[in-house]
């Protein structure tokens, strides 16, 4: 092999490295700042199907639970309690709520400006509404059909904190539920319309981390940008070193090419199951307060963020093995054959 074919050898080598890397961070950065991806993958996982699932097993925490599972409502079972939730504040709903705190430290993140992370809004103007409407119907209707029935001389819906609600033995429950509801509009409506969560002081490193990928995103595009100048700058200087012919010129883009495919696809692979594994061997929820159900599709969620994060350069390497062998595979078409000198 001649020394220009070595050095070209050489230069291939470092053509393929820098382009994975170019497909393997772009690919990432893709979906990193993507608040539709974080969305799409905790919906996939069942993480906004979680609460309720805890709510129908009871597994309900903080003073709600106790109210629930001890106070005036313990009679009312744990399925009733889930098809009314599901009535008043339904997963879209949840979903909603969720985009919206994502899309919100998802700025914080693209603008270094921001000084203090934004408060988690809650929009209960959407529960109130259906809480007076349809929904709440059949919520009270779950609700009061769950209660039991007061005994001789006990007061129905007087609420006790060692004892459960009961309903009036044997009235008429159409015109009942419709005077009860009368009595919770107003109610209803001192709820107020937005319920605000502040991030406490101590976790100003959660603001600066998050800038810190902002800015690393931005930089890493530069750097992309550079990176795809010096490859294309490579693979010119491979043909000028080793291109003699068509079929040369063939076989020395489409191997590079073939073999870039080929390891792209597989880190596109790998990546996401070494993630897999580490999840499966390591206990993300050590501190033991997240239910074990929200844990579980958290977990399958991070998974499927990352077979997301990944699904761009599944498909460009693809491409490249495709048209890295078929370039290969037709260079011997363009070998031109040596001519038999015949003496005369």
């Amino acid at each position: 092999m001649s020394l220009n074919k070595i050095i070209a050898a050489v230069l291939v080598a470092c053509f393929v490295f820098f382009t994975l890397l170019v497909i393997i961070a772009w690919s990432v950065g893709n979906k990193a700042l993507d608040a539709d991806a974080y969305l799409d993958t905790l919906s996939e996982a069942g993480v906004f199907e979680v609460p309720y699932l805890l709510i129908g097993d009871g597994e309900i925490p903080g003073p709600g639970g106790v109210l629930l599972r001890e106070g005036p409502l313990s009679a009312v079972s744990g399925a009733a309690l889930e098809k009314v939730s599901r009535e008043l504040a339904p997963p879209d709903w949840l979903r909603s709520q969720m985009a919206r705190a994502i899309h919100d430290l998802i700025a914080v993140a693209e603008q270094p400006e921001i000084d203090e992370l934004p408060d988690v809004v809650i929009s209960l103007s959407e529960v109130k509404a259906r809480a007076l409407a349809e929904p709440g119907d059949r919520a009270l209707a779950i609700v009061v059909a769950a209660l039991p029935e007061c005994s001789a001389g006990e007061e129905p819906f007087r609420v006790s904190a060692d004892k459960p609600i009961c309903k009036p033995a044997g009235v008429n429950m159409a015109p009942f539920l419709g005077n009860l509801k009368a009595r919770l509009v107003p109610l209803v409506n001192r709820v107020p319309d937005t319920y605000r969560i502040s991030w406490q002081p101590e976790q100003r490193d959660v603001l600066e981390d998050l800038q810190s990928a902002g800015q690393t995103l931005k930089k890493l595009r530069f750097a992309l940008l550079f990176l795809v100048a010096l490859n294309l700058a490579l693979l010119a200087l491979v043909w000028v070193l080793a291109v003699r012919s068509p079929a040369e010129w063939l076989r020395w883009t489409g191997v590079p090419l073939l073999l870039l495919g080929l390891l792209t696809l597989l880190l596109a692979l790998l990546i996401p199951l070494i993630v897999s594994w580490g999840l499966d061997n390591t206990t993300l929820w050590a501190e033991g307060d997240v239910p074990a159900a929200l844990a579980q599709s958290l977990e399958q969620a991070i998974r499927d963020y990352g077979q997301m994060l990944f699904r761009p350069a599944r498909l460009v390497s693809l491409v490249l093995i495709v048209v890295g062998l078929v370039l290969t595979l037709i260079s011997p078409l363009f070998t031109r054959p040596r001519r038999i000198l015949q003496s005369q």
